[in-house]
């Protein structure tokens, strides 16, 4: 579900169903769509408050110019599985998925061109970026079951494109900085145990590259842009997958690093379908967390303090209400915290399937979990209590 202002909210649920409030959810409209059977939304955007698309893993779009009032379908001639969309302004825009597919438009939607690779090839973009209107970079994997990142850049709107190397064997990060320098997380060879991280930056939009960073005793997780600094977690190994986490932080764009701390623990790369990566509350209080476990800082990372929870569930998404109230999302549970994250309780709310936590203002949160129509639950207490609302 995405809050796209004055009090309105847009979701799409699993039984391609659009729901709509402008009321902060004290009432809601919806529209079913004509996805396939077998097939459901991936991704929606919106660009400004009343123009937005959908996007889906059929090949389908679907498009908005009233705040989600209403939705017409927009023709990809795509069946690929589309997984990200994003616009420059309401005119030009880009769209990523399966098979290599990048899909461009100069008229809102109206019609899109195809702008990738030859349909077929086993590359699954599901991130792009873009640098300006005829300047983007996609991001995907290099094939079914890998965890290892590809990229590839085009300077002509996708008529050509290069794939962007760095010289690193395996990459396993990629960012784009507040000032547009890319910056790769990898390792400088392919073997078996894990070490050699690297840092990699251009700042000519893949181009040129430096060698920012390198250490050939730490296994490398992953890169975070948070507002001006960027955060690396790395492993130092000691044996295979044994060893500690190790925290690293840029304040100028990735050109220096500088190390910050350890946490006594084994840091994994990748679980359950996300990128293990440090996230900021509203209070600049940091958060790692991974299997039931969440690390926690006060003090910008200098010191971590590790907190669990009665759930064995893999934790997906924190999100925090105000500096002190916020939301642990496991995969079939919701967590409830009031005093910044040092404990956690749980929300009753359904526990057998993944739902999404979104705010309305620091009393109003939603949880939705749109497979049926019966599971979507509003609070007005801060999330202290949920109640279900019939909203078809």
């Amino acid at each position: 579900m995405l809050f796209i202002g004055n009090h309105t909210f847009v979701g799409v649920a699993e039984n391609k169903t659009v729901y709509r409030s402008t009321d902060n959810g004290n009432s809601w409209t919806y529209q079913k769509l004509n996805f396939s059977n077998q097939y459901i939304h991936t991704n929606i955007y919106f660009i400004d408050n009343n123009t937005g698309w959908i996007i889906s893993q059929d090949g389908k779009i679907y498009k908005t110019t009233n705040a989600g009032l209403n939705w017409f379908s927009q023709i990809s001639n795509s069946n690929s599985n589309l997984r990200d969309i994003k616009f420059i302004n309401n005119q030009i825009g880009y769209i990523a998925g399966s098979n290599g597919t990048v899909l461009k438009t100069t008229d809102g939607g109206e019609t899109w061109k195809f702008k990738g690779f030859e349909y077929g090839q086993l590359i699954h973009f599901y991130n792009l970026e873009l640098i300006n209107e005829n300047t983007l970079i996609v991001r995907g994997k290099a094939g079914p079951g890998s965890v290892f990142e590809i990229m590839y850049k085009t300077e002509n709107s996708g008529d050509t494109w290069q794939l962007i190397s760095t010289g690193q064997k395996v990459y396993t990060s990629i960012c784009i900085t507040n000032n547009s320098n890319i910056l790769v997380l990898g390792r400088e060879q392919n073997n078996s145990n894990l070490v050699d991280a690297s840092i990699y930056l251009s700042s000519n939009s893949g181009s040129n590259w430096i060698r920012v960073f390198y250490d050939s005793l730490l296994s490398p997780v992953s890169l975070t842009v948070l507002n001006n600094e960027i955060w690396l977690i790395c492993n130092k190994v000691n044996n295979l997958q044994s060893g500690n986490g190790v925290i690293y932080k840029s304040t100028n764009n990735g050109n220096n690093w500088n190390f910050v701390s350890n946490i006594n623990e084994w840091i994994p790369y990748y679980e359950m379908g996300k990128v293990i990566n440090i996230i900021k509350d509203n209070s600049s209080k940091l958060f790692i967390f991974f299997d039931h476990k969440i690390y926690t800082s006060n003090n910008n990372g200098l010191k971590w303090i590790k907190t669990t929870h009665d759930n064995l569930d893999y934790t997906y998404e924190i999100k925090f209400l105000n500096e002190t109230t916020g939301f642990s999302k496991l995969f079939a549970h919701l967590l409830r915290t009031t005093n910044n994250g040092i404990s956690w309780d749980s929300v009753n709310v359904p526990k057998d399937k993944l739902g999404n936590v979104t705010f309305a203002d620091n009393n109003t949160v939603f949880y939705s979990r749109f497979d049926t129509l019966d599971n979507f639950y509003k609070s007005i207490n801060s999330g202290l209590s949920f109640n279900r609302i019939n909203i078809g």
